[in-house]
């Protein structure tokens, strides 16, 4: 190679170096912004995600002693209609040609049948509701955790981006 053409590839080396390097290090502060822009942008939805879920649980919790009150209302209940029922067919069965005692038995066992229906049903959202606390209460910790995550990682920085 002749000087010349030395000298003109030192040249062409020289400003590709110049016109890359504020290209290279733009592209390393845009993905460092790129970065924290997304972990901020996550946090700020776990953040939403936890409030709702707290919303919700709290208005879960609030219907709990409704519903544990009304289950023991319905249960008892059922219970008082069943021994009503047991008595009168004991009585049936000393009489069992009383017209008017059967059809009160007839009618009482309906109620029984009804009223133990509530209490299966009310048992039943209880259990839902407790899940549903429960699943709200899981979900919550899950979400704290990992917005503790958030807090606790380091901020991308363009050092860590060369690798």
């Amino acid at each position: 190679m002749k000087n010349n053409d030395i000298k003109c590839l030192v040249y062409f080396l020289a400003l590709a170096i110049i016109i890359c390097t504020p290209t290279y290090l733009n592209a390393q502060n845009t993905a460092s912004k790129n970065v924290v822009s997304k972990i901020s942008k996550d946090s700020i939805a776990l953040v939403k995600q936890i409030s709702k879920d707290s919303l919700k649980l709290l208005e879960l919790e609030s219907q709990l002693a409704l519903k544990i009150q009304n289950k023991e209302k319905t249960s008892l209940e059922a219970q008082h209609l069943a021994d009503q029922n047991s008595d009168l067919a004991k009585k049936l069965s000393q009489n069992p040609q009383d017209k008017k005692l059967a059809r009160k038995a007839d009618h009482l066992s309906s109620e029984v049948r009804g009223s133990s229906k509530e209490a299966r049903n009310a048992k039943n959202e209880l259990n839902t509701l407790h899940d549903d606390v429960k699943f709200l209460k899981d979900r919550i910790i899950k979400g704290k955790g990992k917005l503790e995550k958030f807090k606790t990682s380091p901020v991308a920085s363009p050092l860590t981006l060369e690798h």
